[in-house]
C-alpha cells in the first residue's frame, strides 16, 4: 500500500451495472498491479453497490465493498455494509474492517461514485491526473 503507483493510462470509469480493469504501475516496471472496478444498482435501498479492489499478479491486495451485505470474519465478528477488505499472509482477503474506523476522513460520499474511486486511489497510494477536473466517467454519479 505504501509504495506509490499510477495508472498506465488514465481510466475511463465504468457506468453502472458495469466492470472494469485498469493497469497500474509502480516504482519499477515489474511492480504492475491492476484496479479491479465493479459497479451494480441495486433495488433494496435504492443502493448503489460498488466494489474497488487492488491487486498485485492476480494476488488481491485490497478491496473495499460499499452498499454490499455485512462481512463476518474468521473471528466470528461483523463488519458493517461499507468495509474494507486488506490482504494477510495466510488468511487473503477474509479479514474485512469497517471503513469509517480504517479512514474516517475517506469514503464519505456513498452516493458519488468518482468520489469513491478518488478516495480508493488515495488511499491506495494510486495517483490520478485530475488536471482541470476533466475525468472521464461513464453515466451518471
Amino acid at each position: 500500500m505504501q509504495m506509490k503507483k499510477r495508472f498506465i493510462q488514465n481510466p475511463v470509469l465504468p457506468k453502472a451495472n458495469s466492470k472494469a480493469i485498469y493497469s497500474i504501475i509502480g516504482d519499477t516496471p515489474q511492480d504492475q498491479f491492476e484496479v479491479h472496478v465493479e459497479r451494480k444498482n441495486v433495488i433494496e435501498f435504492q443502493a448503489d453497490k460498488s466494489k474497488l479492489q487492488e491487486s498485485y499478479y492476480k494476488i488481491a491486495l485490497i478491496r473495499i465493498e460499499i452498499d454490499a451485505p455485512p462481512h463476518m470474519n474468521p473471528d466470528g465478528t461483523w463488519t458493517d455494509r461499507n468495509h474494507v477488505h486488506v490482504f494477510r499472509e495466510g488468511a487473503g482477503l477474509s479479514w474485512a474492517y469497517d471503513l469509517s474506523s480504517v479512514s474516517p476522513h475517506l469514503f464519505q460520499d456513498h452516493g458519488n461514485f468518482l468520489s469513491l474511486f478518488c478516495d480508493f486511489c488515495q488511499y491506495c497510494n494510486i495517483e490520478i491526473d485530475m488536471e482541470g477536473n476533466d475525468f472521464p466517467i461513464q453515466g451518471v454519479l
